[in-house]
């Protein structure tokens, strides 16, 4: 990438860990990351995340209805959860650069 050898990651994006505990029982993987790392200097230089925070709300709002109780019969139906999909891509570039600058704030 850019003239320089990396080393390319993948896996899922697990709720459950992200906050620092165990997975969640009956939340989906949020989706799947990909880095690329330059494994001699550790610098990132690709990230790709593609995401859908759909199946984890509808996870979430499965449990909120279960603690809730029986529904009424004939009572209203719920509204469906959307699918919430979005991918981020970032590439850098440049990192220690000495002619880079960031002014002053």
């Amino acid at each position: 990438m850019d003239g320089v050898s990396v080393s390319h990651y993948t896996g899922d994006v697990d709720a459950g860990k992200m906050s620092g505990g165990a997975a969640v029982p009956g939340m989906p993987s949020l989706g799947t990351t990909s880095l690329w790392i330059d494994p001699q200097t550790k610098f990132l230089h690709k990230l790709s995340m593609d995401v859908d925070l759909g199946g984890a709300f509808k996870a979430m709002s499965d449990m909120a209805q279960a603690l809730a109780g029986t529904p009424t019969p004939g009572g209203e139906t719920a509204t469906p959860i959307p699918s919430m999909k979005f991918k981020v891509e970032m590439t850098i570039s440049k990192q220690n650069d000495p002619s880079l600058s960031v002014p002053t704030p």
